[in-house]
């Protein structure tokens, strides 16, 4: 029998290294919170318990259920021995004989006739008749938190039920851990939850804007669309009684996991406040009836991880981002690319440097938006265009879009930005698009230009393009900080591309043929080409470019573009 014990004991020190290694959050990439360094604690390994059908009992020592110490795993124990704060300690009545003054401890087995720690005999400990009566209450004030199992389990049962704990909220951290250190996508922690809680959950910011709700449960989740704004909120009828109802009010103040029994209906459910920099910003709330400091302590958590999300992607965008991310907000700040970095960065998420590309800037109107609100534009965006990437920076959304990756045409992207954009009353500027990701600070000014511009002449169109202001833009301004090349004629560059990759003679003959006033017999005998040659160049001239020749605006921004080549100026 010893010696089985004994292997036992070395094939859990083996399995404890694989399974029962909590990794400290503070550690990872979402910058969580030092209080969460372990989630599971002596409450929720009592719940849990109570919820397999053990009989069990607790004793919560000084602290309230929510706060007691996070566990990293499980331990035995044996007499002398130096507590770790951090473990579960399995005291097991025959290999035990006096407990420890501190921990958090799982008793198993006869405890009649203890000798506590302060050497006073403690007559039938815990047996069954004596719980709550004036032992039991004497011994709550000289133990640590303990679990007493009061019944004669198979302890390989009890210590597999604890492994599969631990590892089941591990795997549920990590979960989460990755969602926050990839895409930080609010639907995914959510959907993470609700796997987790089995309880319908949803998010709202402070306007009652709803920004997460993976499952509706029908009369518990109420909520009202708004045109305006082109997103769901909490119902008009909630939100009367909220405004009216001193005992909601009170809610906005608290911290951490908590319960709310309605004093206006029969509602109840769990929540936790969001809070950043001391500003209620929102909750989150799970549609759960039965409060517990083990589950009150697991809502704390995931509120904070949301708040965390919140903050790694769109709040503070300079601590916590994934790599497009960073990429897209060192061109917004106009810093230098270097193009090793940026391929690595690229190829991380299965991009091209040669890639088509085009960026835009979205800027808000006159409506009261909150951050809460903009985290939910940036994911409608992430969802609806595929190899899309958003970051908020100071008062606006940058986008960032690979069309390649996507599949779409300019056309295409107009159309499918006009079902985010317009609902919202939202404006944005669109660049060029481009095929070579190093330019893309140049094509970010750009999508800046496309939305002020037109909005210094009280233009009102939701949606501009850098082509469209382009050439209004360099009559009255100048090239501003645009480089020579940011501002010529983008079909000039797909011309020139175009007669690289098979040596044709396309830009040449464009710039003949403006030069000759667009007539067909004096620019075939400057080109010394046959007359009946001439229509086909122009033709594969119009579909690589895109201009319409026929309209003067656009013959002169061509003719600029060539005069700047011609001076060297580019």
């Amino acid at each position: 029998m010893e010696l089985g014990y004994v292997a036992f004991c070395s094939w859990y020190g083996l399995m404890y290294l694989k399974y029962m290694s909590y990794d400290d959050l503070g550690k990872l990439g979402c910058g969580m919170e030092k209080r969460w360094k372990h989630l599971v604690n002596l409450s929720i390994i009592f719940e849990k318990m109570v919820e397999r059908g053990f009989s069990v009992r607790m004793n919560w020592g000084e602290n309230s259920g929510v706060n007691l110490q996070g566990l990293k795993g499980m331990k035995f124990y044996e007499d002398g021995q130096d507590v770790d704060p951090e473990f579960l300690l399995i005291c097991q009545r025959e290999r035990v004989s006096e407990l420890p003054a501190a921990g958090c401890l799982l008793l198993l087995g006869d405890w009649s006739c203890l000798v506590g720690a302060d050497g006073v005999k403690r007559d039938d400990f815990c047996s069954e008749n004596e719980v709550g009566g004036s032992v039991f209450d004497e011994m709550k004030g000289s133990l640590a938190e303990f679990i007493w199992v009061a019944e004669d389990l198979d302890f390989y049962v009890v210590w597999n039920f604890l492994t599969d704990l631990f590892v089941r909220y591990r795997e549920w951290e990590k979960e989460l851990d990755d969602i926050l250190q990839g895409e930080c996508d609010l639907n995914d922690i959510c959907q993470s939850g609700l796997s987790h809680f089995q309880k319908v959950l949803f998010v709202h910011d402070e306007y009652y804007y709803i920004l997460a709700c993976p499952e509706y449960e029908p009369g518990r989740t109420k909520f009202d669309y708004n045109s305006n704004i082109g997103h769901y909120m909490q119902d008009s009828e909630t939100l009367a009684h909220f405004q009216t109802s001193a005992a909601y009010q009170e809610t906005l103040k608290t911290v951490g996991g908590q319960c709310w029994d309605s004093d206006f209906n029969d509602e109840v459910c769990l929540y936790a406040n969001i809070w950043i920099e001391d500003s209620y910003k929102g909750r989150v709330i799970i549609l759960e009836t039965n409060p517990s400091p083990g589950k009150l302590r697991e809502v704390t958590f995931f509120g904070d991880v949301i708040k965390q999300a919140i903050l790694n992607r769109y709040v503070y965008p300079g601590e916590d981002t994934n790599s497009m991310q960073s990429m897209l907000m060192n061109a917004i700040n106009n810093v230098e690319l270097k193009a090793e970095v940026l391929e690595e960065k690229a190829a991380e998420v299965n991009w091209k440097m040669d890639d088509q590309y085009i960026c835009g800037k979205i800027a808000f109107g006159k409506e009261k938006i909150s951050h809460y609100m903009i985290f939910g534009i940036c994911n409608t965006i992430r969802q609806q265009i595929k190899g899309s990437c958003t970051c908020y920076l100071e008062g606006a959304i940058y986008v960032l879009i690979n069309l390649t990756i996507g599949k779409m045409t300019e056309q295409e992207l107009r159309m499918q930005m006009s079902y985010i954009i317009r609902e919202v009353l939202l404006h944005v500027g669109v660049s060029n698009v481009f095929e070579n990701l190093l330019d893309l600070p140049m094509h970010m000014q750009q999508a800046e230009i496309a939305l002020s511009y037109p909005m210094e002449k009280n233009f009102t169109s939701w949606y501009n393009e850098f082509s469209e202001e382009v050439l209004d833009y360099w009559l009255t301004k100048g090239k501003g900080t645009l480089p020579w090349k940011g501002i010529m004629a983008d079909g000039l560059l797909r011309i020139k591309e175009y007669d690289r990759k098979n040596g044709t003679d396309l830009y040449q003959t464009l710039k003949v043929y403006l030069m000759c006033e667009r007539n067909s017999t004096l620019t075939a005998q400057t080109l010394a080409i046959h007359r009946s040659t001439l229509p086909h160049r122009i033709e594969r001239i119009n579909k690589v470019t895109g201009v319409n020749l026929d309209d003067y605006l656009s013959r002169l921004y061509l003719m600029m573009s060539f005069a700047v080549e011609d001076l060297g100026l580019e």
